[in-house]
């Protein structure tokens, strides 16, 4: 199978940019920034990883590096290549993979939700859609990446089912690394905000057959852009 580009790299990057405050911790700090290196496209698929450049620069030990990296590899972000990390590079399968589970748990979610919902989540819902509105008109990448975490988010907690939440809970840092690479491919046109509010639409109606046909073929477009690629 083939691996897929990013577009997003900041010119110049340097590890610099982001700083160690120490009175938290260091490992969850860590984290936090490498998850958001990846996230951005800092950090290329494929991309080296040194632990001990990055403990280097934030004049810190490798240990909590070390940490953070091991919750990484975990959600699938990094992953070994032998003699050390690099940033995961998903391939078609890859997408397959997570798309069907996808498919099956976030349709099914969609369902129960059009059943339970509640209205201040249906307002929280609505406010999403629109301020994703607003990141797709200014190009906001990330934020887009951000709101859509949120609405699928909200939905899947809206079932009240502990398992279906634990397993969206389990692969959302790799919705939000898919959501990008999908972004770049599709260089950002989506039909995001127009699928995102069909779903709406069929929850606040309670329609749960329409909520359910209707996420799954948001999920199902995703996939769709990477397998014209």
């Amino acid at each position: 199978m083939g691996y897929f580009p990013i577009g997003l790299r900041k010119e110049g990057f340097s590890l610099t940019e982001d700083t160690i405050v120490r009175a938290k911790s260091l490992a969850q700090q860590a984290y936090h920034l490498i998850r958001e290196a990846i996230l951005s496209g800092r950090l290329q698929p494929g991309e080296r990883f040194i632990e001990s450049r990055w403990a280097m620069e934030w004049n810190i030990s490798r240990s909590p590096v070390r940490e953070a990296v091991r919750v990484l590899v975990a959600e699938g972000l990094l992953q070994e290549n032998g003699n050390g990390y690099e940033v995961f590079r998903p391939s078609l399968q890859d997408f397959h993979d997570l798309y069907e589970m996808r498919l099956a748990i976030e349709a099914m979610a969609a369902r129960l939700a059009a059943e339970r919902i509640k209205e201040p989540t249906l307002v929280k819902l609505q406010e999403n859609v629109e301020q994703t509105q607003r990141a797709v008109t200014t190009g906001d990448g990330p934020g887009i990446i951000s709101y859509n975490t949120e609405f699928h988010l909200l939905i899947v907690e809206s079932t009240n089912n502990s398992r279906l939440i634990h397993s969206f809970q389990s692969y959302t840092p790799l919705i939000d690394y898919y959501c990008l690479l999908v972004l770049t491919l599709n260089q950002q046109q989506t039909d995001i905000v127009a699928e995102h509010q069909a779903v709406v639409d069929a929850l606040r109606a309670k329609q749960a057959t329409d909520a359910y046909e209707r996420m799954f073929l948001h999920i199902r477009h995703d996939l769709t852009v990477i397998e014209r690629m």
